[in-house]
C-alpha cells in the first residue's frame, strides 16, 4: 500500500482545502494517508477522515487563548518563513519516507515539500491559481525556486498552466506538467443539497460563495445589489464564506442601508442547500485557477453570472455554461438585471446544464487524481 503525504498551509474554508478533503476521502481506503499542516487551524479540521495521520508545525487552532510567548513565536516564525523560507524549512525536516509528497496549494507547503524532496519517490505540487495575477504569500522568485526542485506539477486548468509557462520566473520550470481539473464529488453535492436546512426566501434569491478577500469581488456584488434595489428590484443576496474582508463588506452593506436584503452568512460546512435554493448564482472574482464552487453550482444546474476572467471562462467554456460579463461595475449590474428579468434565459442555462451533466469537464476528477497519485 502506497504511503502518501499531503502538505497544506492550513485548513481554512477555501476551495483548495475542500479539494484536499475530497481527495483524502476518496483515497482513504486506497493508501496510507498522512497530512502535514503548517498552521493547525481552519474550518476543515473537523472534516478529515479518521484514518488520516495528522501532524502540524504550529498549533494555532486556539490562538486567542495561547500565552503571549507562543503568539510571539508564531509571528516570528511566520515572518521568517516569508523572508527566508528555505532556511527556516530546514528546521522541519521530515523523519519518515513516503512514496508521494503533495503540496496542495502554492505557499509555505510548496517550500516545505521542496526542502524535503529526498523523502519522496515522487514530489508533486498543485498550482491552484493563475500566478500572473495571484499574490502568493511568498514572492514569485522564491516560489519558482521551490517549483524547480519539485518533479511534477498539477494545474487545475488550462488557463493556469498556460499562464505559468508564459510568465517569468515560472516559465523556467523543466519538470513534468499535467492538467487535472479540481474534482467534484457529484453524488455528495447532490446529497448534501437535499439536507434538512431551511432556506427562507421571499424575493429573487442571489447566492454567492467564497473566501471574503478582495479578489473575490463581493464588494462589486453588494454595490450592484444596492443599485438594483434602488430601482425597485426585489432581491435577496446571501454571501457564504469567511475571511479578512468580513468587516469591510458588512460596513459597505450598512452604508447602503441594505442589511435586510444582503446578508453575510459566514462559513457554511454545507453550502449546497443555499446554492440549490438560488434563482441565480453570482461569482465575481478578478481571477481564478479553477473555481470549485462554480462546478458545484453547475452540478446543481443553477443559472450562473460570472466575470469573464482567467479560470472562470475556462470552467464555463467561454460562456457555454453560464453568462459571462466584463469585470466592471456597469456590466455586472446590467448582467444581473438582464438575468433577473429574463426567466427564459435563466431556464435555458439550467436546462442546458441538465442536458450536459454527464459530459461536464470536471466529472471523474477524483478518479483521475487517484489514478495519477497511485500510479
Amino acid at each position: 500500500m502506497k504511503k502518501i503525504l499531503f502538505i497544506v498551509d492550513s485548513l481554512e474554508g477555501g476551495g483548495a482545502e475542500r479539494v484536499l478533503i475530497d481527495n483524502l476521502n476518496y483515497l482513504k481506503n486506497k493508501c496510507e494517508l498522512h497530512l502535514l499542516v503548517f498552521l493547525k487551524q481552519g474550518a476543515f479540521l473537523n472534516s478529515l477522515p479518521s484514518n488520516v495521520k495528522l501532524t502540524h508545525i504550529l498549533d494555532t487552532s486556539n490562538l486567542k487563548n495561547k500565552n503571549p510567548f507562543f503568539k510571539l513565536k508564531v509571528r516570528i516564525i511566520f515572518r521568517l518563513m516569508k523572508s527566508f523560507p528555505f532556511l527556516v524549512s530546514k528546521f522541519y525536516k521530515l523523519k519518515e519516507d513516503f512514496d508521494v509528497g503533495i503540496s496542495a496549494y502554492e505557499g509555505f507547503s510548496t517550500v516545505i515539500l521542496a526542502a524535503n524532496t529526498n523523502k519522496f519517490k515522487r514530489s508533486v505540487a498543485y498550482v491552484q491559481n493563475d500566478l500572473s495575477f495571484h499574490n502568493s504569500i511568498l514572492n514569485n522568485k522564491i516560489l519558482a525556486k521551490a517549483y524547480n526542485i519539485i518533479s511534477e506539477l498539477i494545474f487545475v486548468s488550462d488557463d493556469s498552466k498556460n499562464s505559468f509557462n508564459n510568465y517569468p520566473p515560472f516559465n523556467q520550470y523543466k519538470g513534468n506538467q499535467y492538467v487535472i481539473y479540481n474534482p467534484v464529488d457529484v453524488e455528495q453535492v447532490i446529497k448534501k443539497s437535499n439536507a434538512n436546512i431551511t432556506v427562507v426566501k421571499t424575493n429573487f434569491l442571489v447566492v454567492s460563495s467564497g473566501r471574503l478577500v478582495k479578489i473575490k469581488g463581493f464588494d462589486k456584488l453588494i454595490t450592484a445589489a444596492s443599485e438594483l434595489i434602488k430601482i425597485g428590484i426585489q432581491i435577496e443576496v446571501l454571501i457564504l464564506g469567511t475571511g479578512p474582508q468580513k468587516e469591510t463588506l458588512q460596513n459597505l452593506i450598512n452604508g447602503f442601508s441594505i442589511e435586510d436584503n444582503v446578508k453575510l452568512l459566514g462559513f457554511c460546512a454545507n453550502p449546497y442547500p443555499y446554492i440549490k435554493a438560488a434563482d441565480l448564482f453570482v461569482f465575481l472574482s478578478d481571477y481564478e485557477g479553477y473555481p470549485l464552487v462554480l462546478a458545484e453550482a453547475m452540478v446543481l444546474e443553477k443559472p450562473i453570472l460570472a466575470t469573464n476572467v482567467t479560470g472562470i471562462k475556462n470552467i464555463l467554456n467561454n460562456g457555454e455554461y453560464g453568462f459571462l460579463v466584463n469585470n466592471n461595475k456597469a456590466d455586472i449590474y446590467n448582467g444581473m438585471l438582464k438575468l433577473i428579468k429574463d426567466e427564459s434565459l435563466r431556464n435555458s442555462y439550467s436546462n442546458y446544464l441538465n442536458e450536459k451533466r454527464n459530459v461536464l469537464p470536471f466529472l471523474n476528477g477524483l478518479e483521475k487524481t487517484s489514478q495519477f497519485l497511485l500510479a
